[in-house]
């Protein structure tokens, strides 16, 4: 009697069938995604304010306060080919993509010095106070969810869509927060070591931005987000 003449046995092996090429499947797309990257990076973000027409150069923190006229720059170096993503979240909820500019992907070489904003340009805080946030990542991958959304952000022309919109980015980014390798919690972070203080020009050179950065070992996602009192 052949399997064919038989209504009971072939649903029992198209069954068996079906179930082999599902395990396959999954075992193959396990094989396929490739285990979270640790890596290293080093960060400095610092704020230069002033003080009876000299500038003082402080470490950038978590909920600090700062004068309209005050300049923020950032410095980062790689020590593996990533990814790198700086948003700003103004005081009344518009979001801006710092690094990288227009449609980029973020890539970074590795040991490749990269100042936000680069050469001697500065942040500078207008008028407007309020709380402002900084969102900053650093991945191993390309955050290609978070691409997307903001590109879809930069179209949006009506201001309830972009409200939509700059939710769903801040939604991505606190879920791509994590405790880091010794598995403390978030919280608030000084993005800088030791600086020399007041300056009469408050100029920063790079060596010294290297030598105030923090050494940041990370898997997979670093994403953390700074907030300042803007007055």
């Amino acid at each position: 009697m052949s399997l064919v003449s038989s209504p009971g046995i072939l649903p029992f092996f198209l069954c068996i069938i079906a179930a082999f090429f599902f395990l396959t499947s999954v075992r193959a797309n396990a094989q396929e995604t490739p285990p979270e990257k640790t890596f290293k990076f080093s960060l400095a973000a610092v704020a230069k304010t002033p003080t009876g027409g000299r500038s003082q150069i402080i470490p950038l923190s978590d909920d600090m306060a700062l004068q309209a006229g005050s300049l923020i720059k950032f410095y980062l170096e790689l020590e593996s080919e990533g990814f790198l993503y700086l948003f700003h979240e103004g005081s009344r909820g518009e979001l801006v993509r710092l690094f990288p500019q227009d449609s980029q992907p973020g890539a970074v070489l590795k040991y490749t010095e990269i100042y936000i904003p680069e050469a001697n340009n500065w942040i500078e805080l207008d008028s407007t106070s309020g709380k402002e946030t900084f969102h900053l990542l650093v991945s191993a991958v390309r955050l290609y969810q978070l691409e997307s959304l903001y590109s879809q952000h930069a179209n949006f022309k009506e201001t309830s869509d972009r409200y939509r919109s700059s939710k769903a980015i801040l939604d991505e980014i606190q879920s791509l927060k994590r405790p880091t390798l010794k598995g403390q919690a978030e919280r608030p972070i000084r993005l800088a070591g030791k600086l020399r203080g007041n300056s009469f020009d408050g100029s920063i050179t790079p060596s010294e931005f290297r030598s105030i950065a923090s050494k940041i070992t990370v898997k997979g996602t670093y994403a953390k987000s700074v907030t300042i009192d803007h007055r």
